[in-house]
């Protein structure tokens, strides 16, 4: 469960009109054809500092590619590297990510980039909407921002992001959302988004009928 509150009612008719807008210009998503799974950490908030027996779990784990969206701790990307090959792992950013520590223990950052894994094209949108005016080191964007972000995707199947597609104008300005997110999927006609920062394994289904899978802690998401 999310443990924020919102104004469901608008989100609701915000999010509605935005993606019928953006349906009506592209179209409903793609089908996938080919076959992946992805092993996907986020928001872990330093927990693996104090508790690494989850971690065990994942050596049963069949993985093609593993991806960390983001709020993860230094201790916790160390953590992980001690079970996933560093080949097999890629990340973004999150809104309380202060410090790089994606470069600093040589993980590929998909931030406005692209990889190709079983033939499949993934890439991504670090950080979260704007929802503070202070000076900061962490990634949050302003929703002109995002969508500026988003220019930068082109032919993808999957889009990952740290923050989810976005939900409307509401109290709690920090979860919205981002339309940058929105317009990458919907542009590029994904029919797979994977997102973290609602600590959330919730699943929706969107307008055009892509599947944007939750992230909380890690999950195996098999495609």
């Amino acid at each position: 469960m999310c443990f924020f509150k919102f104004k469901k009612r608008k989100i609701d008719l915000e999010n509605k009109n935005y993606e019928q807008i953006l349906l009506k210009q592209y179209g409903y998503c793609k089908p996938i054809n080919k076959s992946i799974n992805i092993l996907v950490f986020s928001d872990t908030h330093n927990s693996y500092a104090y508790n690494t027996e989850e971690l065990e779990k994942i050596k049963e784990l069949n993985y093609d590619i593993c991806l960390l969206l983001g709020d993860h701790s230094l201790t916790d990307i160390q953590e992980i590297l001690k079970f996933v090959p560093i080949d097999k792992i890629y990340g973004l950013r999150g809104n309380h990510d202060k410090l790089d520590d994606l470069a600093y223990c040589n993980i590929k950052n998909l931030h406005a980039t692209s990889i190709e894994v079983n033939g499949i094209k993934i890439g991504g949108i670090q950080g979260s909407s704007k929802y503070k005016n202070s000076p900061t080191t962490a990634p949050i964007y302003t929703q002109e921002q995002s969508l500026e972000i988003s220019k930068n995707l082109n032919d993808l199947d999957i889009i990952i992001s740290h923050d989810t597609y976005y939900f409307g104008e509401v109290e709690d300005i920090s979860h919205q959302g981002m339309k940058g997110i929105t317009e990458a999927i919907y542009r590029n006609n994904c029919p797979i988004h994977i997102h973290g920062h609602l600590h959330s394994n919730e699943d929706r289904t969107m307008l055009n009928n892509t599947i944007s899978y939750g992230v909380y802690g890690y999950r195996l998401i098999k495609i």
